[in-house]
This record gives C-alpha cells, structure tokens and sequence, in this order.
C-alpha cells in the first residue's frame, strides 16, 4: 500500500479498487483489503466466492487459496468461499490473529492458543500447543512465532519448509508455498525450504564480492554471509548458514572460503566437485566440475571430475583460476601454468610474467604487469581477442571476456548474443563474467548484471554492495 492508503499490485489480479485501505492480503488468484471503516473489499478470480466478502466490520483479513478469512471487531472469525475441507467453517470463539492457507486456516486465541481447521492431510491443521504471538498458514505447512521470538512449524516438510527453522528470535514470519521466510528484529530475512525459483534466498546486508557462474551468481555480505540467485537446481543458490571470506560460483555449483581458510561447496556434486579436502586455503575457484584451490603456503589442491584420474600440481602459486575443463594459475614468478584440457590452446599459456590470470570455457585471458590484457585458446567469438589498453580486472567466461578499466569502465568482448558483452555505462570496482551473463559491482555498492536472464540470474538483489 502507498502512505496514502492506495492499493498497488503486480503480478495477477492487479487491478484494486480506488481509495484508501488500512491492510491488504494477497490470495492465490484474488486480493482482499480491509477500508479505513473496516469494510473488507475483495478483488480477482471468483469462481467459489472468495471475493464476496459479508458486510460489517473486520480487524483483520486473509485471503487464502480459493477461499477468505477475517475476524470481527469482537474477534469472532468468518470466512466465505470454497469450503470443501471445512476450511470455510472456521470454530466459535474470539481470536487475535487469523491465516488462510491452502484448505485449511488458522488463528491465534487471545491467550496465544493456536487454532486450525480444514484439510490436515500433512498435519498442517495441527498445530503444537502452547502460546504464540503470530501465526502464518502455507499451502501444506504453517509457521508461528513463540512470546521469545522463536519460530515454530508443522505440517508438510517435503521441501524442508517445516524444518527446524534458524535458532534465535524472530519479530515476523510467513508460510509460503514450499518455503518459509522469517524477520529478525534488524529487519534482516531469513528463509528455509524449497529454492527453485530463489524464494528462499533473500537479500540481506552488504555484499563484499560477487561471482557470476552457469545459470546463477553469488556474493558475500559485509558479515561474511552468502547470497545467491538464479538458477537454483542442484541447490546451487542455496549457500550455507554462516560467514564466508571468499566465494566462487562455477556452472553449477558453488564454493566458499570460511573465515578459518575451511572450504565448503553446495551445488551439484556429480563427480566430487562439491566435496573439499580438508584443511585451511588462501584462494578457492569453482570450474565446470571441479574445484581448484590455494593452500596458505601456495600448493595447489583440486577435486572433482579429472578425466578419471586425480591431479594435484606442484609448485608454488599466488593465484588460481578454475575454467570449465582447465585450470590456470601463477607462479611466484608471475608465469602462468596450465593443466587440463587443451584441445582449443586454453592451456598453452605465452610466456611472460601476468598479474592476473582466468580461466574461461575454452579459452585464457591474463593481465600483464601493465594492465594489458592477453587471451589465448578458442577465439570463434572473439572472446580471446583482447581489446588494447591497461586493465584493473579481467574475467573469462564461456565465450566471452570482460574487464575493468583504470577508470572503473567496464568492457567485455566475443559472443554478445544475449547481451553478455554490452555492459552498461559508469564505474564498477569488480567484474565476474558468467556463461551467458556477466555481473559487477558499482562504486556506490550496487550491483548490476547483464546478459541471459532466463534464471534469474542477471536479477541481482535489491541491495547496496560494497567492496
């Protein structure tokens, strides 16, 4: 709602009614708000009467599935609409809270008593006992706070959604469809269950770095936290709990440094390549199915698919890059050293000491001392092909390349089908170039992505990113 009490929507059912409104919910096909006098006004689909509300007065509204729940001023509940499990039907009594579901609803006794009626197929109508201060009903599952602030759930778990939620106090909750997100007093989200269209990995904080991978990116927060979105099979967006220093998103999974040097990886795991050994690292990058990491003395570590048979380099590094079938990193001395794949030259480094190296799909790019930039390996798009000048930051994708110049302007070149070398205007302090999509971050903190967004993943959150 605007501060002036206007309805705005998006999505479906988006067209409310003129005029001022104290609350609103919002259903699976239609919308219910409640007027200044209390007046409840329903909006959208209508095919079992959910938008019929009676006339009076009500306190609170809900609109749940195909049906609508409210409570009277003296806190009686009422509810109209389908009522094919008695989620229409709701018990005698006054209430403080009330939540429509999916087939059932719940509600709040004014000495904190939760309440549910309708389907409880998945027990989500059956609740626990003991006093609450808020209650919120999902498709299969619900959620309710405790007086301390904890969060409590029942019903279907089938997606986690009804877990164990995170420890600690809460001020806000909601049950969602396959997933539940939850309010700390700071205001900071927590969420818990199904992520495949990133519903559970909200934006929090204040990244610190950012990392484009396949069909998904992900960035640290100030404090260390991990926040992913896009495309979120394998649970390749959905990062860990707990604060993290560095980070790299690869085609299709994820790894990240803890503060102790301990890698940790989430993602797909098809050929280890979410398994790390143990122990400290300085450095850590996710490749295509495998994952590359610096020890603190310069060792390199790999895991993952390796054409069948382990790898471990020997030698000492300050640098390494993970690409989609190679590996690249450099020597003390500044040369680059290769291994993996090399039917394109990817692995063929020139000689030469580098300041920077990554590794991309088929191809190489590095910095030299200078700032300019070398690319070797594939170039059918043009993305080993370099233009001239100094650069700050350079980053290989599949079949393009970007980097940053002296002045914070991006550049990128090769495939630019989906707009993944046309970056936008301005200053940027980091780059990550991805398959199809590439992501930096501003100088004011903002982070911007461009390119292939069919996963979400050029949709960064809404959000000041800082370096």
């Amino acid at each position: 709602m605007r501060e002036d009490g206007a309805a705005v929507c998006w999505g479906g059912q988006t067209d409310p009614p003129d005029g001022s409104f104290v609350a609103i919910s919002a259903g699976s096909g239609h919308t219910c708000a409640l007027r200044e006098g209390g007046a409840a006004e329903c909006w959208g689909w209508n095919p079992d009467g959910q938008i019929d509300p009676p006339a009076g007065s009500f306190i609170a509204i809900s609109a749940g599935d195909f049906h609508t729940c409210a409570l009277r001023e003296g806190g009686a509940a009422e509810c109209w609409g389908r009522n094919d499990g008695g989620q229409s039907a709701p018990p005698d009594g006054s209430f403080a809270a009330i939540s429509a579901g999916t087939q059932y609803a719940c509600a709040l006794r004014k000495d904190g008593a939760a309440e549910c009626w309708g389907s409880n197929e998945r027990g989500q109508s059956a609740p626990p006992a003991g006093a609450f201060i808020a209650i919120s009903a999902g498709t299969q599952h619900a959620c309710a706070l405790r007086k301390d602030g904890a969060a409590e759930c029942w019903g279907s778990n089938e997606r986690g959604q009804s877990a164990t939620p995170p420890a600690g106090s809460f001020a806000a909750i909601g049950a969602g469809g396959n997933h539940t997100c939850a309010l700390r007093e700071s205001g900071a989200a927590e969420c818990w269950g199904w992520n495949d269209e990133n519903q559970a990995a909200p934006f929090v904080g204040d990244p610190t770095a950012i990392s484009a991978g396949g069909g998904h990116t992900c960035a640290l927060q100030e404090y260390g936290d991990a926040t992913c979105w896009g495309r979120s099979v394998d649970g390749r967006d959905a990062p860990p709990s707990g604060s993290f220093t560095a980070i790299s998103a690869g085609s299709s999974h994820t790894c990240a440094l803890r503060e102790d040097g301990g890698a940790e990886c989430w993602g797909r795991n098809s050929y280890g390549q979410s398994d790390p050994p143990s122990g400290s690292f300085v450095a850590i990058s996710a490749g295509g199915f495998h994952t590359c990491a610096l020890r603190e003395g310069g060792a390199a570590e790999c895991w993952g698919y390796n054409g069948g048979e382990p790898y471990t380099p020997s030698g000492v590094f300050t640098a390494i890059s993970a690409g989609v079938n190679h590996t690249c990193a450099l020597l003390e001395s500044g040369d680059a050293w290769c291994w993996g794949y090399n039917g394109e030259g990817q692995s063929a480094p020139p000689s030469g000491s580098f300041a920077l190296i990554s590794a991309g799909g088929e191809h190489t790019c590095g910095l030299r001392e200078g700032g300019a930039a070398e690319c070797w390996g594939w170039d059918e798009f043009g993305q080993s092909d370099p233009p001239a000048g100094a650069f700050v930051a350079i980053s290989a994708g599949v079949n393009h390349t970007c980097g940053l110049r002296e002045d914070g302007g991006a550049e990128c070149w090769g495939w630019d089908e989906f707009g993944q070398s046309t970056p936008p205007d301005g200053a940027f302090v980091s780059i990550s170039a991805g398959t199809q999509h590439a992501c930096a971050l501003r100088k004011d903190g903002a982070a911007e992505c461009w390119g292939l967004n069919d996963d979400g993943q050029a949709t960064p959150p809404i959000g000041a990113f800082r370096r």
